[in-house]
Order: C-alpha cells, then structure tokens, then sequence
C-alpha cells in the first residue's frame, strides 16, 4: 500500500504575511492623561458624574464673582483666561473714571457697558458648557440661568446713575441744563463749580439777584406790549427758550434765551383742505450763555476736557467770573 508523500515542514512563520521593511513595528504612542491632545473630550452618555463636575448653576456663579472659575470648575482650561482679564478690566475702569465727568463720558460709558457683557456673557458661556457636560452624562444641568434677570434692573440703574451723577459735563446743553437747575432752586455751591474758573459764591449770589430783577421788569414790560407772550412775571426764568446758536468763531457753544409768544397759522392741506397750527414766535431776546471746552485735569489716559460756563448775561446784567 503506497502511502501519501509527507510534505516537509514548514517553517515557524511560514504562510504568514513578512512584515515589509517601511512597516513601522512601533507601538501605538499612548499619552499621559495630562498630556491628551484633546484637553476636554467629551463623556459617554451614561457615565457616572464625577464628584468634581459643577452643575451649570454652580459654574454661572462662580463665573459671576471670578471671571472662568466656572468653566475651570467645569473642564475647561481656557478659564484660566478669565482671572487676568478680569483684572485688566477693572484696573481699566478705574483709571477711567475721572472721564466719566468730561466730554470722554459717552466713551467711559460705553467701557463700562462692555465689562458688563463680558461679565455676563462669560458666566452664560460657563453655564452653557457646565451644562453640556452634565447632559453627555445623562444628568440633568443643575439649576438655570434665570438668575441672571434680577441684574436687569441693576443695569438700568447703574446707566440712568452715571448720566444723573456723572455724565452732566460731556455736553453743553447738559451743562446750560444743570445750571438753570441750580438757579432756579438757589444752589450757588452746585452753579458756582460749573464755571470755567474759580467763582466765588458771594458774587455769584450778587449776580443772580441783579439778573432776577432785571428779568422781572424786562417780562413786566415785555407782557405790557405783547399779552401772549408765554412768560410769568412772577417766575420769568421758567418761561425762557433757549436756543443752541453752535460753535462760535472763539470755538465757544453760544446759547440765547427769548421769550415768545403763541401764534395760530392757517394754512391749507395739499391746496385743498383747510388747518390750523399752532406755533411759537420770538418776541425778544432777554439772555445769552457761553460755555467753553476747558481742561480741568490729567489722567492715565491724557488731558480731562469738559464743558463750563464762560459768560451768562441775562435781561442785560452779565456776569464773567
């Protein structure tokens, strides 16, 4: 009986494919945990929440008094950004705030305005992102945002707050405003610092008590001539209108002060339909105001220039300190 020819034995690794020479035999590189190319991968829907995984409540918080502690608390490196930019920002705000009382006062305005929506949005941002963490672990975020909206009436007042308090010399017309507040209701001390120089409150008080009864009699006589004219005699400094005339060839803003009467027009519609209007017509003027842009100071950021009163005339007395 003739039995199958055997085969010789094949060699260790023979049938096997031979690895080429270019084929690296180099293992997989594996990376330290704090050495991940992906700083903040995201967790698989299912894991357990970490004790050290903030709920997006808690990171809105602490993003609110720290700028990106609530992302850090959260996972996300970038919040290390956070603390120096918000010192930056504040150091910034303080060295800005002598403007706040010049003509730079829009500008000091719009800087606090923008700190305020980063702070906002930088506790949003680590409030989203805690949030989104949480959810890839199958929790639920924590607590929401809607504590936020009690900062809604803080931010209405701080801006209302810093053009009552601050923002009175940045225009002329605020100026003119505040000063015929002032004399209105007798606060000399307030009037006498709105001036260009140094202005003693006794002869600001002089002057007043001339111009006041140089305007009574000038509206006395003016009432005499013209009954509709829209002025007490009593309180003529309320039924002034004063009118903004521009820059002056000095490069001063001029302001005039007149007193005017009530006047019916008729007119017709397109031609065709009759109307009748009502409008204000100058009788005489009785004042003039001159305020100028003076440099009352220096800051971090240059020269402090604001507005102040250079001459008031009123019913033919003027006053100049």
């Amino acid at each position: 009986m003739t039995g199958r020819p055997s085969t010789p034995a094949e060699p260790p690794g023979a049938g096997q494919p031979r690895a080429s020479a270019e084929t690296s035999t180099s293992p997989a590189a594996v990376y330290p945990p704090d050495e991940n190319p992906f700083p903040n991968p995201p967790p698989a829907r299912g894991d357990r929440v970490p004790s050290h995984v903030v709920s997006a409540g808690g990171a809105l918080r602490r993003s609110l008094l720290i700028w990106g502690w609530g992302q850090l608390a959260a996972g996300d490196r970038r919040g290390w950004l956070g603390p120096p930019s918000q010192v930056a920002a504040v150091v910034g705000l303080v060295l800005a705030a002598p403007y706040a009382a010049s003509t730079a006062a829009p500008i000091v305005y719009l800087a606090l305005a923008g700190a305020g929506t980063a702070w906002v949005a930088i506790a949003v941002h680590a409030w989203r992102h805690a949030a989104r963490r949480r959810d890839a672990l199958g929790e639920a975020p924590g607590s929401g945002a809607a504590g936020l909206l009690w900062l809604a009436p803080l931010a209405v007042v701080a801006g209302a707050g810093f053009w009552i308090v601050a923002g009175d010399a940045a225009e002329p017309g605020l100026v003119l405003d505040g000063y015929l507040e002032d004399w209105r209701n007798g606060q000399l001390d307030s009037a006498a610092a709105r001036f260009a120089t140094a202005t003693p409150v006794e002869a600001l008080a002089a002057a007043w008590q001339r111009q006041d009864s140089a305007l009574r009699n000038a509206a006395v006589r003016i009432v005499a001539a013209e009954p509709a004219s829209l002025v007490d005699p009593d309180r003529p400094a309320g039924g002034l209108r004063w009118i903004d005339l521009g820059v002056t060839a000095a490069g001063e803003r001029a302001f005039i002060a007149e007193i005017a009467r009530d006047e019916m027009v008729r007119d017709h519609l397109f031609g065709l339909l009759p109307t009748t209007s009502r409008r204000l017509v100058a009788v005489e003027q009785v004042g003039r105001v001159e305020i100028r842009a003076v440099e009352i100071g220096r800051g971090a950021f240059g020269p402090i220039v604001s507005w102040r009163l250079v001459r008031v005339e009123v019913a033919g007395e003027r006053f100049s300190p």
